[in-house]
């Protein structure tokens, strides 16, 4: 048991060594990228020390209620808005496309557009401070990339796999569903939830089946690895949300989710897994460990979003989970 509560224990190291050698000690700025690193790579510590200094933030802003009232927009502002021109903050946002002024915009505009019992993933509006700034990595990390517009680009695309054609082969380890298509599906849907609660988590399901190999071999290690320390009978992961085209995180704006933008959900690299249905099981605190134990290691970047988790690869593991996605299921082909 780790100091933050939750279970930890060893990954193959494979699976955790970038494929290219870090630069000597002596050559490394903090905060910047090796020449021989991806595009987007930061320090590790230099993440681990952000990422303590927005929790930080976030239960100042829980116990001090500073966000409470009316005029929250000036609040925001005023409240976290200066403490953002400060290390450790600045870091990471001065990295942002716009630096830590857009940032700043963007923040006070999201806390601003939040409201209580909104289908958002934030409960309140700390979480929202939490969620959007820790998100700032994942846009660090793939912010430059294209992402994928609308449903007929990921159609078309050829750098995906289909989930169907993997799962249909027993190349996953871990379980969705596609959202329903048409009135019948959404019915029947209803129906099973009506007649056996709890089957499966409460999630309206995948809007295309189709992934980056990358995310399937990520998704495998992180399902290998919660099924190695989850309670006997517990269920496989469960992928709750992954690739969606621009058009579709717009939407889910307008419907009040807290869909960001840029989001690596758009280039394929972002993913959602089920985490509060597992306490049913008493297996969420496992996978919470599974997840936070990538993270330490510097594969992904992880946000506690509530019943779901979001968990986004770093580019400097992409190759790695490249490269074990061919090993493993490579054969499956694409879609």
């Amino acid at each position: 048991m780790n100091v933050d509560g939750h279970q930890r224990h060893e990954l193959s190291p494979s699976l955790l060594s970038p494929a290219t050698d870090p630069a000597p000690a002596d050559s490394v700025t903090p905060g910047v990228a090796s020449a021989s690193d991806p595009p987007g790579a930061i320090a590790q510590a230099v993440l681990a020390t952000y990422r303590q200094a927005v929790n930080a933030l976030h239960r100042e802003l829980v116990v001090d209620r500073a966000l409470a009232g009316a005029d929250v927009t000036a609040r925001v502002d005023a409240v976290v808005g200066d403490q953002l021109t400060e290390p450790p903050f600045t870091t990471v946002l001065e990295r942002v496309a716009g630096g830590v002024d857009a940032v700043r915009a963007t923040l006070v505009s999201e806390v601003s557009r939040f409201r209580p019992g909104s289908p958002s993933s934030a409960s309140d509006r700390p979480s929202v401070v939490r969620i959007f700034l820790l998100s700032q990595i994942d846009t660090v990390w793939w912010g430059a990339q294209a992402p994928f517009a609308s449903s007929a680009d990921i159609d078309s695309s050829p750098e995906l796999v289909g989930l169907d054609r993997l799962h249909r082969l027993g190349k996953l380890r871990f379980r969705y569903k596609l959202q329903p298509r048409g009135l019948p599906g959404r019915v029947r849907d209803r129906a099973l939830r009506t007649l056996r609660p709890g089957r499966q988590p409460h999630t309206s399901g995948l809007s295309h089946d189709l992934v980056r190999p990358e995310g399937v071999a990520l998704l495998n290690t992180v399902a290998r690895s919660f099924a190695s320390v989850a309670p006997p009978g517990t269920p496989p992961l469960w992928l709750t949300s992954a690739l969606r085209s621009v058009d579709q995180q717009q939407r889910l704006r307008e419907l009040g989710y807290s869909a960001v933008l840029p989001s690596a959900h758009c280039v394929g690299f972002a993913f959602d897994v089920a985490m509060q249905w597992f306490s049913r099981f008493h297996a969420d605190e496992a996978l919470a460990g599974a997840l936070l134990e990538l993270q330490d290691a510097g594969v992904v970047n992880v946000i506690d979003e509530g019943h779901a988790w979001h968990l986004c690869l770093s580019p400097e593991h992409r190759s790695v989970m490249q490269a074990e996605y061919e090993r493993t299921a490579g054969s499956a082909g694409t879609a």
